[in-house]
């Protein structure tokens, strides 16, 4: 809302604040990415701009990890019961 009522300077206040209290969140690297390219201020904004995509690329990366451990896990799950309800089979 600051930043599209053109208060492009307290916009960067907030999202510097913003990161002190979560210093890995992705959009308000990127909103400060937005803030400080219109105070003509590229290299900052660049900089911004390369550390929000580094933390959404990382989150993507642990998201899949997550996924793939969820999955190995049910299939480890169910060859685990699988095996056991054979075991249990042979015996009655």
């Amino acid at each position: 809302m600051l930043l599209e009522g053109g208060n492009a300077h307290a916009a960067e206040e907030h999202y510097r604040r913003a990161l002190t209290l979560e210093p890995e969140y992705p959009v308000a690297h990127n909103n400060l990415a937005a803030a400080l390219k219109k105070q003509k201020r590229v290299g900052e904004s660049v900089r911004s701009l390369k550390q929000s995509q580094k933390l959404e690329q990382k989150k993507i990366r642990d998201d899949a990890r997550e996924e793939i451990r969820g999955r190995a896990g049910g299939k480890a799950l169910t060859n685990f019961f699988s095996s056991r309800m054979g075991q249990y089979l042979m015996i009655g």
